[in-house]
This record gives structure tokens, sequence and C-alpha cells, in this order.
């Protein structure tokens, strides 16, 4: 379609004012003209026309602006609002506006001309037509005037880009952190397995003891923190009573708990400080009790009691220097809190 591109095309039609003979087309007027007078491939125009008729709905204007094949000039890319006015000898007169494009350059004799076709419709029926073009446009080719001038180069071979140093530099130093901290924590998981074996298991009631401590050096009350806490002394506590008497005591529920103690030798007022830290315990954990700090503090002394009440029960140490078993099945209790 842009073969010619070095050409330009200029449409000879006379700009006309037509009156065309006939019964009923006598009194109907019409004209054609484009707008702007020069312009490039593509761009829009204005293709004005304007009827003057007694009764403009006997009349139709309809574009001729070429097939659209190969050879087609103008395309259609629009149509504005018609404009009725009055004429000073009383007929009605329509400006009909269409919007049309170049699409092709050339010289005239190889172009389809902008036109239009004007069809006044009589009243026996019949019909009579005539065809006005519009005035002369110049249309250019979209490439510069010194086209000639321009060396169009062809498509270049891919390019890689180096890498920049730094991107080394940096991967090296991510990739060296991320060694360097594995290291660091497979070597705390050795020492914390080498601690369980190297050193000796502790004792039930010394575990418990330091574990209640610990979480009472942690200032979890201070921190809000009330719900963990008492997760924190109740586990402990459970953890004690289970290895101390030999049955599993994470699984059970309170009630169930309570029930089972009632099978052991545990002391009454062992039983009484348990039965009371755990059913506080199962308000704040699930009853969203806010306990105060003072009842924090009461339920660790309670825990205490508890264990300080049952410790007689755990057997002391043999001869040969292993832990003997408590009265009771408790066994010894290694750093890391295992049996």
């Amino acid at each position: 379609m842009f073969g010619a591109m070095n050409r330009f095309c200029q449409f000879a039609a006379c700009g006309a004012l037509v009156c065309a003979a006939g019964a009923g087309f006598a009194d109907t007027v019409s004209s054609v003209s484009i707008e702007p007078k020069q312009g490039r491939i593509a761009d829009r125009f204005q293709l004005k026309v304007s009827v003057a008729a007694p009764d403009l709905n006997r009349v139709q204007v309809t574009p001729l602006l070429g097939e659209k094949d190969e050879e087609s000039t103008w395309s259609l890319i629009g149509r504005e609002a018609n404009v009725d006015s009055k004429t000073a000898d009383g007929q009605t007169k329509r400006e009909i506006t269409f919007m049309i494009a170049p699409f092709t350059t050339g010289t005239s004799d190889m172009l389809d001309p902008p036109a239009v076709l004007v069809t006044t419709l009589q009243p026996d029926g019949s019909s009579t037509t005539a065809t006005l073009q519009a005035q002369a446009v110049e249309v250019k080719s979209v490439l510069p005037d010194n086209r000639e001038q321009i060396q169009i180069k062809d498509i270049a071979a891919p390019v890689t880009l180096p890498i920049p140093k730094w991107v080394y530099w940096v991967g090296g130093i991510v990739g060296g952190v991320i060694v360097a901290s594995l290291a660091l924590w497979l070597l705390s998981r050795m020492r914390r397995g080498i601690a369980r074996i190297v050193s000796p298991p502790k004792a039930l009631d010394v575990w418990a003891m330091e574990e209640l401590e610990r979480v009472e050096g942690e200032r979890l009350v201070e921190q809000k923190r009330v719900k963990e806490f008492y997760s924190r002394v109740s586990d402990t506590l459970r953890i004690y009573l289970g290895r101390l008497y030999d049955f599993n005591s994470l699984d059970l529920t309170s009630y169930e708990l309570m029930e089972r103690l009632k099978e052991t030798s545990v002391p009454g007022e062992a039983r009484e400080r348990t039965n009371q830290l755990l059913d506080e315990a199962d308000l704040v954990k699930f009853a969203k009790y806010v306990a105060e700090e003072a009842a924090c503090r009461r339920a660790l002394e309670w825990a205490r009691q508890v264990v300080a009440g049952t410790r007689h029960q755990i057997a002391a140490p043999t001869q040969e220097g292993a832990t003997a078993q408590p009265v009771q099945s408790a066994g010894a209790v290694s750093p890391g809190g295992q049996a």
C-alpha cells in the first residue's frame, strides 16, 4: 500500500456547486469541499457536503471513496453529526461531514479522488443522482522530505551485555553469609546433642524447679504474655507428675489428670494445689480469663509447692552413680527436658 512512498497526489477536481436539472431535483443545491488542503498518509481529512432542498428527507448523500482493496485511496473512518439550518429563501440546509483518511500516494490519474453521490427521490418514484468531487489536496509520504539522504540500516545482531563485577561480589558475600549461618546452626545443634550425652541427667525435681525459675526469669507476666505463662507453668507441672507417677500426662485433660492422680500416692495438699493451678490455667487458655499479676505469682508458687511436696518420693542415686528409679518410676530428666 505504501509502495509509492516518494510520490504525492493532487486530486484534480474542482470545488463544485451543482444545480441539477430535473422535475424534482431542480430545487436541490449541493456543494462539497475537503479540509485541510495538505497532509500526510493516515492523516484525518474532513469531507464536507452542503445540501439545500425543500425536503431533505428526499435527499441521500453517499461518499465515493473507491473499493476497499489494494488500490483504494481513501478510507471512511467516521462521520460527525449533521448540522441543519434555514436559508434566506426558506429552504432547509444540511451540513454533512465525513472523516476520511488517505492511505496511498500517487498522481491524480492513478488514484480515486474523494467524491460524494447525491441522490434525490422524485415525486413519481424515480430518482436523480449527481456526483460531486472535492477540491484538490496534496498527500505526502510519512517519511521526511530529506528521505533520500537517510540511510536505512539492517537490524543489528543481538549483543551480549557483560555482567558487572559487583554482581559476583554481592553473590559471593550473600553465599558466604548463608554458608556461615548454616555452619553455626549445625554446630549449635551438635553442641546441644553432645551436652545431652556428656552431661549427667538431672533429678526430676531439680529439672522442674529450674524450669519454673526459667519461666519466672523471662518475665512473661510483665510483658502481658499471661496465656504463655500459664501454659509453661502447667506443662512443667504436668511433665513432672507424669514422670513421677509413670503416665502420659500431656495427653490428658485437667479432669482426667486429676482422676489419674487419685490412683497415685500424691499427698492431698499437692493434689489440691495441682487442681487449683490446672483450673486457673484452663480459664486463661480457653475462657480468655485475664489473670492479675498476683494470681500469676500465686500459680507459680503452687507449682513449686507441688514439686516440694512430692520430691521425697524420688529415690536417691545409687552408689554406682546411676539415677535410681523413684518410688513410682519417675526416672531422671536430661538438660533438654527428656527422660
